[in-house]
Parts: C-alpha cells; sequence; structure tokens
C-alpha cells in the first residue's frame, strides 16, 4: 500500500519553503532539552508510567510522573471519507476515564512489525471502522507526530484515506474493545456538529481539522 501525494505549484511550494525556514530560525535560537537525570518505570501494563528527573536550568533537580502506550509511543489516527456521498465513518467508542460514549476516528497504537504508519492505519481502518483499500495520505510531514500532552509520552500520525470499501474479512478486534465499538456514517456537517458540541477526543478532532484542509487543497470538498 502506497501513499498519494498532490502536485503542488511552483508558488506554493515556495511559500512552505519559506515559512519552514522561519520556523527553523525560532527553534534554533530556542533552549534545549533539559538534562534527564534519571528514569525509572513505576508501572506498565496498557499504559506504561514512569518517573523521570530533569535538571532544570536554574539549578533544582524535578521529578515528573509520565504516561504512555509501549513500545512505540506512536499511534495513528484515521480519516475515512466518502467522496461520492462527502460522508465520513467514525466510530462511537466507550472511553475508560470518563465512562462514557465519545466520537473519534479509527485510532490504535503504531505496531513495531509495521513498516510505517500507513500499514497501522490500515489495520486500524480494518479492525475499528470494518473498511480497507482506499488512497491514503499523511496529514503531516511523514516521519514527524504531533504530541499528545505535555505529560505523555505519546505522538500520533494523523492519515486520511479517501474511497475505502468494506472489508469482507476485518481484523478481529481488541478482546478489550469487543462490544464497546459502534460504527457510524455521517455526513460531514454531523462530524463538525459533534466537534462544536465536544463529543469527539482530541486527537480526532485534531486529524478532522487536517483531513478537511487537505480536500479542499486537492478540490475533493469545500464546507
Amino acid at each position: 500500500m502506497g501513499v498519494c501525494t498532490s502536485s503542488r505549484p511552483k508558488k506554493i511550494l515556495q511559500e512552505i519553503k519559506d515559512i519552514d525556514s522561519q520556523i527553523q530560525a525560532i527553534e534554533n535560537k530556542s533552549k534545549k532539552p533539559l538534562p534527564v537525570v534519571s528514569e525509572k518505570q513505576l508501572y506498565k501494563r496498557f499504559w506504561e508510567v514512569s518517573q523521570r528527573t530533569v535538571k532544570h536550568p536554574n539549578g533544582p533537580e524535578v521529578e515528573y510522573q509520565l504516561m504512555g502506550h509501549p513500545p512505540t509511543f506512536k499511534y495513528v489516527v484515521v480519516f475515512p471519507f466518502h467522496s461520492k456521498t462527502k460522508q465520513v465513518t467514525l466510530i462511537r467508542q466507550w472511553q475508560q476515564g470518563l465512562n462514557q460514549w465519545w466520537w473519534q476516528f479509527p485510532t490504535g497504537g503504531h505496531k513495531p512489525q509495521n513498516k510505517d504508519e500507513l500499514k497501522s492505519g490500515a489495520d486500524e481502518l480494518s479492525e475499528e471502522a470494518r473498511l480497507r483499500g482506499g488512497r491514503w495520505y499523511y496529514l503531516i510531514d511523514e516521519g514527524k507526530q504531533i504530541i499528545e500532552t505535555s505529560f505523555s509520552k505519546n505522538g500520533f500520525m494523523p492519515l486520511l484515506v479517501v474511497d475505502p470499501v468494506k472489508d469482507p474479512n476485518p481484523r478481529n478486534m481488541d478482546a478489550e474493545e469487543e462490544g464497546l465499538i459502534e460504527i457510524h456514517t455521517v455526513d460531514v456537517h454531523v462530524m463538525q456538529r459533534l466537534i462544536e458540541t465536544g463529543r469527539m477526543v482530541p486527537s480526532s478532532v485534531c486529524c478532522a481539522m487536517l483531513a478537511l484542509k487537505k480536500l479542499a487543497d486537492d478540490d475533493l470538498f469545500h464546507i
């Protein structure tokens, strides 16, 4: 499975290059990562909790408790878009922390055995949305990730897949997810309303915003 790329006018490519140079200039002047004095694992199951001690610039050593999903601490979020109907496929899943059902896109860990995030994305699309195939796009630069929160080791890669089809032989769900996922295909405007009313998890909100921009840039959908 390969990734689709979009051809952009030279003017746009130059503008992007100029913006990247501005960002790099700011980051080059910024402070460097703090020295890590020690780090130890406190707990590990589905989540890993660790304690990291760092040395602050003004002298003291400070301890922080961090969380993340081992072993890669990276996951994928997939935005499945159906171009003919202008709809998206979402899942409604029980969220452990709030003990409530929230909306999100197919989401799951980037497995070490997978060559890249696209393969992990295809696995989650089959497992959670019962879909496969389609045209795939990275929504941020390949090899990058968006951090989850400041106290999390996790980062995620948002992906777009256009026109996936029903998977006749979907992957098995994880045991802890059985019976806790609903699949819904809705209009884009319904998805937007779910975001506006605070019903969608943050990583999926981020993925949706990037996907809508990508679809507009490629003239596939305009709000």
